[in-house]
């Protein structure tokens, strides 16, 4: 978000979503990531796995309630730092 503050929001420069994708290669350092992201869950219809993603800010996604519903159960809890 930071970013396109930076180089948008700030400027009030309108932005397309493939300024969007190499914003997200920009600011992970990974083109491959960002361009497989975007083709899968933005221009595709597939859902990101969030686990991992979240992972690297520190989060833990996992179910509330073992064996219930998906989604609607699930909670985030940062993850215990050693």
């Amino acid at each position: 978000m930071r970013y396109m503050w930076r180089n948008y929001g700030r400027v009030e420069k309108p932005y397309a979503p493939d300024d969007l994708r190499r914003a997200l290669a920009a600011v992970t350092g990974d083109e491959a990531f960002a361009n497989e992201f975007f083709a899968q869950s933005i221009d595709g219809s597939a859902l990101p796995d969030l686990g991992p993603l979240l992972a690297q800010g520190g989060m833990e996604l996992r179910r509330k309630h073992a064996g219930g519903p998906g989604w609607a159960r699930r909670t985030f809890m940062p993850t215990e730092r050693r």
